[in-house]
Order: C-alpha cells, then structure tokens, then sequence
C-alpha cells in the first residue's frame, strides 16, 4: 500500500491509496480531521468491445412444392410456391401474380417437362 498526496492547496486534502488492483481515492478535511468521501474504483479487465453491423437475419418465406406428383389437390389448394417461373402453370391450374402455381379443378398433381426445353417443369392437374 503507499498513499500519494493528491491536493494540498485547499480545506480538503485529497490522498490516493494506491493497492494492488484498486485505486482509493480519500478526501480528509483539515478542520475535523476526518474522512469525508470514499471512492472504490476497479480496473478494467476486459478490453472495450467494438460494434458490429452484423446480428440480423430475415425470416425464411416457406417457398418450394407444397403437393407433390401423384397427390390429391383440391380446387384453389396451392401446389408450388415460387420466386419467378421455375415452374411453368399447365393444364388444371392457374399462377398468382407472385407466380404461386395452384389447382383450378380438384384432380391429382402430375408434373412434366417441356418439348422445347428440358430443364422446364410444368405442373398439371387432371
């Protein structure tokens, strides 16, 4: 331990207790010679953080085949929903201005590929 005068200009002379982790800051009055003001203060042990512009996620938006080939589909049940034309609307059913694929008439879901293009599914339901 080691005090260290602080202040010794005014009424209040102000000492610092210098410990091994802490720093004790004592004020002592002149007059009344007596303590009138302690401070504890602890020294940092972490290393201040940053900010981050990472941390958030948008919800997923549950797209893909809702009813698969050979299942039943009821009138107006969703079949597919999709961002763009992956798949193309054919016989039975109908696509939403978002392209959502759904079925026209009650049937069962069958799906097949273009002439032109294989790569292309198209959805029916018969």
């Amino acid at each position: 331990k080691a005090w260290r005068l602080i202040n010794n200009y005014s009424t209040t002379v102000r000492y610092d207790l210098m410990m091994m982790d802490d720093v004790v800051h004592c004020s002592l009055n002149k007059q009344q010679n007596s303590i009138a003001k302690v401070v504890s203060r602890g020294m940092a042990t972490k290393k201040a953080g940053g900010s981050t512009n990472n941390g958030r996620d948008s919800i997923g938006r549950r797209l893909g085949v809702k009813l698969y080939p050979g299942q039943q589909a009821k009138a107006g049940s969703i079949i597919i929903r999709q961002r763009g034309q992956k798949f193309r609307a054919g016989e039975g059913v109908g696509m939403g201005k978002d392209h959502t694929i759904f079925a026209k008439v009650a049937g069962v879901v069958k799906m097949t590929r273009l002439p032109t293009n294989k790569k292309r599914n198209v959805v029916h339901v018969q």
